[in-house]
């Protein structure tokens, strides 16, 4: 009813239709905000959306969308950089609310570029680039990571260079694009180096996320050492405090090379109270090692602590029980350059 009001124009009717819901459902209130958009209400819609109890993807949506009916292209991305996620629809919305924009500032193209990425289409991302110019930092750091999230890790390694050579000042966000990439992309030792060249370098200091974008790299390619070194160096040298991120990077490190014990350690030495992750971490880790009974505490912690998900950790904990039954062999990493880790 609602939608069909809204639809040949009748918005007050339309409201007085809504206002009878004692409780109205997403479904409903997305209905108003979208119905409201298409007839160029975007202020009735912004209420509407604002006075929503809970929101989802598909409602920022149709918030953007209404923004797009009109070209207000700064409100659009305001709008679009709020999403907690995002999906085709709303990508689309937002490039064509860019595409209608009389002119794009600087940032308005990086986005372009981001977009692009994000779609797969390197290509035209990297005509934006050269359009807006490569003495651009920011997008040079969108390109960066539009290369990398491709898997045209190369490309992304000469962007970065590339600003070097044009006197482009690289910021933190600069290094951080390339260490994810390294990261995204298995590239352990080259994130470790490029790690090193950036605290040389000087120019900007190591941030939270590039600790967890090295301390990544270094889980999933079992150097323990080098994890151990940045971990205890993040804090003591570089005075960033570690965050539940770093601490699971963490438990994956040591987990994946066998050493459980220290794992569950970490877990319960952190500074704050551990979470699921924490513990779906460690549990994922012992079904590497066929270690049941540390498998069975993790799998409780975990329920306890993510009764949304209550199920998926006895999930894994049966996959654990299955290799047991099966005789399965370890499938972590051994490490053989043994370092504790020591957190004070």
């Amino acid at each position: 009813m609602i939608q069909a009001l809204l639809f040949v124009g009748l918005i007050d009717q339309a409201k007085v239709v809504f206002d009878c819901f004692p409780d109205p459902c997403v479904f409903t209130w997305t209905s108003m905000i979208a119905g409201l958009g298409q007839n160029g209400a975007t202020v009735e819609a912004r209420a509407a959306f604002d006075a929503m109890p809970e929101r989802n993807v598909v409602s920022w949506t149709a918030l953007l969308q209404a923004y797009a009916m009109i070209g207000d292209v700064a409100l659009a991305i305001a709008s679009f950089q709020r999403m907690p996620q995002c999906n085709l629809v709303s990508w689309t919305a937002m490039l064509t609310t860019l595409a209608q924009a009389p002119a794009l500032d600087d940032f308005s193209w990086t986005l372009w570029i981001q977009m692009l990425g994000d779609c797969g289409l390197v290509g035209l991302a990297k005509d934006i680039y050269d359009y807006v110019g490569r003495e651009n930092v920011v997008a040079g750091n969108a390109m960066i990571q539009a290369y990398a999230q491709n898997g045209h890790l190369e490309e992304s390694q000469k962007i970065f260079h590339m600003m070097q050579l044009k006197n482009v000042l690289r910021t933190v966000f600069s290094w951080n694009a390339l260490l994810v990439a390294y990261a995204q992309n298995g590239h352990a030792r080259n994130g470790v180096i490029l790690f090193r060249d950036m605290v040389l370098d000087g120019s900007c200091k190591p941030d939270d996320v590039s600790f967890v974008s090295i301390l990544s790299a270094c889980a999933h390619a079992g150097r323990v050492r080098d994890a151990v070194e940045h971990f205890t160096g993040m804090i003591s040298d570089h005075f960033v405090q570690p965050s539940c991120e770093h601490f699971h990077c963490m438990v994956s490190v040591l987990g994946r090379a066998g050493r459980l014990v220290e794992a569950e350690s970490l877990i319960y030495s952190m500074p704050f109270v551990p979470d699921s992750i924490a513990w779906k971490t460690l549990l994922s880790c012992c079904r590497m090692y066929n270690d049941v009974e540390r498998a069975e505490h993790a799998a409780e912690c975990a329920s306890a602590l993510d009764l949304q998900a209550s199920s998926s950790p006895f999930v894994l904990l049966g996959n654990v029980y299955t290799e047991e039954l099966l005789g399965g062999v370890h499938s972590g990493m051994i490490d053989d350059d043994h370092q504790s880790l020591i957190i004070e």
